[in-house]
């Protein structure tokens, strides 16, 4: 899928400057991931995240969201638990995004 007529959502300015910092390259792919991830209000997973996606009609392989939620975990602005059936589930550090 290319994503030339999709409007690129924008990113708070200071989480563009980290990834620019920490040499991550926003993607329009990435961003649209990004974006997704940080809105969530509830612990999801990746098949929930994906799922939803594909209901907004943005198709995304469930492999590209776990390489970002990977690097979102690592750098703190996502938090990843398990559920009580040994499920990894992810929310946003809201303490980290604002």
């Amino acid at each position: 899928m290319t994503y030339y007529n999709i409007t690129i959502p924008q990113l708070p300015t200071q989480f563009v400057q980290y990834c620019d910092n920490s040499n991550y390259s926003l993607s329009a792919k990435k961003k649209y991931i990004i974006t997704h991830i940080l809105m969530l209000t509830n612990n999801t997973d990746v098949d929930t995240i994906a799922r939803n996606m594909r209901f907004e009609g943005f198709k995304v392989s469930i492999s590209s969201i776990y390489q970002v939620l990977q690097w979102l975990t690592t750098h703190g602005f996502v938090i990843k638990t398990t559920n009580g059936h040994n499920q990894a589930v992810y929310r946003p550090n809201k303490q980290t995004i604002n």
